[in-house]
């Protein structure tokens, strides 16, 4: 039986091209994803109404409360499969929501790349997002990003934005150890405490490095290749 020679620069370029398609769980195995929503709405103790639910499927849920004066309040949180979601409107202080996401997975080669956007909204030092990257193996921190809520640092050169949405978009690669399970997790807060909405979300995607995944896509090839020989 006679077979068609296959253009293997070609095939290469195909593979190397469908690097920006990779989905996220092409660079990692996955261990096990823990979502987590808690927020509470209204004053404490009469007029408070609260959440706070987790579990390893997708989770979004809300409270709603008065003040003792007969203000509204509102929180609510999601937290869908790559990305996490906190509101909260109404009077000063009345209002809490948070959302988490937890991932536990082996790396498939020995780069990642991580990349988060979102937005802190109106004001960035009352509602936050953060992210870190621990290998469970060794207790380090591999990786980090932290809203400025954390660092208590004004990323606004004029005091006037403060009361603008700030909104972020951070990528880093690190090296990653196969053989060792990591845990990475997101984390979003709304408080905002003069009244008004407070809002914070967050995307989540990973990706191996370009080469790991050409590499990756080489092999296949090459053992396909190698099976389809067998078989004329």
């Amino acid at each position: 039986m006679t077979t068609h020679p296959l253009n293997f620069m070609a095939l290469i370029a195909a593979l190397a091209g469908m690097q920006a398609a990779v989905p996220v769980q092409a660079a990692i195995s996955m261990i096990s994803v823990q979502h987590r929503v808690w927020g509470d709405a209204g004053e404490p103790p009469a007029y408070r109404n609260f959440y706070d639910e987790s579990g390893p499927a997708p989770l979004s849920r809300s409270a709603d409360g008065i003040t003792n004066t007969g203000g509204g309040n509102h929180a609510s949180s999601t937290a869908s499969a790559w990305s996490i979601n906190a509101y909260r409107a109404g009077d000063a202080f009345y209002g809490n929501a948070h959302a988490q996401n937890t991932y536990v997975f082996r790396a498939l080669s020995r780069e990642i790349s991580i990349s988060l956007n979102g937005v802190i909204g109106v004001w960035w030092f009352e509602n936050h997002a953060k992210m870190t990257l621990t290998n469970l193996g060794t207790h380090t921190l591999v990786s980090e990003y932290q809203s400025p809520f954390y660092t208590f640092i004004n990323p606004f050169p004029i005091e006037t934005n403060d009361m603008a949405d700030y909104p972020f978009n951070w990528d880093t690669s690190v090296e990653v150890d196969p053989g060792d399970e990591y845990e990475l997790i997101i984390l979003v807060g709304a408080h905002r405490g003069e009244g008004g909405d407070g809002s914070a979300w967050l995307n989540l995607t990973i990706i191996p490095e370009p080469g790991g995944t050409l590499l990756s896509g080489i092999a296949v090839l090459v053992m396909c290749l190698r099976r389809h020989r067998r078989r004329v």
